[in-house]
């Protein structure tokens, strides 16, 4: 009786291990997928915070020209002429 059986374990542990080896391929695959987008995002982000910055430093400098434009010998109020 166990004789019968043998057969019919053996095919069943094989299909086990054939299912296993797949998920593992899976488990790979999305681990790669995973790591290139945590790539990519960071490189998202960094390039972000280079915008961000870049564009502070833009409007530091139209800050300080509308200071120097405001506080120069020919700043006039206009409102004053009406």
């Amino acid at each position: 009786m166990s004789e019968n059986r043998d057969p019919l374990v053996l095919e069943f542990l094989l299909r086990l291990n054939a299912k296993a080896d797949a998920l593992t391929a899976d488990l790979r695959d999305l681990r790669d997928r995973m790591t290139r987008l945590e790539e990519r995002f960071a490189a998202l982000a960094a390039t972000e915070a280079i915008h961000h910055a870049t564009t502070l430093v833009a409007l530091d400098r139209l800050q300080s020209r509308v200071a120097r434009i405001e506080s120069g010998p020919e700043a006039t109020d206009l409102s004053a002429e009406d």
